[in-house]
């Protein structure tokens, strides 16, 4: 009997690390299916969007994975040339943003009453790319699609403005 009941508790303890160890090794599990981690690096604490061989107009989701909110910004090198962005995103909530340059580089900032903290996107954003998306020929270039909402909101605000996926 008690070989029986030491069976049961060392199975039960099995059973429950096993289910910790899926959930902890599968963190992308709520990313869309045709949504992958593919085609952007985490770099110098910012996320580098198209940096594989296709350039083309891409579609990416980004979620904060953090407790907090912060400000996902596009770096502008040369002010003369373009005028800076940010959006917010919320705990938990989600954007998408299509570019159609290698090498787009987006950074995340947290703000405060007096500063301003340069986090690191890698900690704090979860970024994948739609696999293959379908755009009208005027909807080329860098923007948001829909910004800091939940990933339903988000991918009904894609479809909403003519993007298939």
């Amino acid at each position: 009997m008690r070989t029986t009941a030491a069976a049961a508790v060392v199975l039960s303890i099995f059973i429950s690390l096993s289910i910790l160890s899926c959930k902890a090794g599968n963190e992308n599990a709520d990313f869309p299916d045709n949504c992958v981690e593919t085609g952007f690096d985490y770099k110098n604490g910012g996320v580098i969007l198209n940096t594989d061989s296709n350039s083309s107009q891409s579609l990416y989701l980004l979620n904060n994975k953090s407790d907090s909110d912060y400000w996902v910004t596009h770096p502008v090198k040369d002010p003369g040339a373009s005028a800076g962005w940010t959006s917010d995103i919320n705990p938990g909530n989600w954007s998408a943003f299509t570019a159609n340059i290698s090498g787009f580089e987006l950074t995340c900032t947290k703000t405060g009453q007096s500063s301003m903290e340069t986090l690191s996107c890698n900690e704090v954003l979860r970024v994948c790319r739609i696999s293959i998306p379908v755009f009208k020929p005027d909807m080329s270039g860098n923007y948001w699609v829909s910004e800091d909402k939940p990933l339903q909101a988000v991918l009904d605000e894609i479809k909403g403005r003519g993007i298939g996926y």
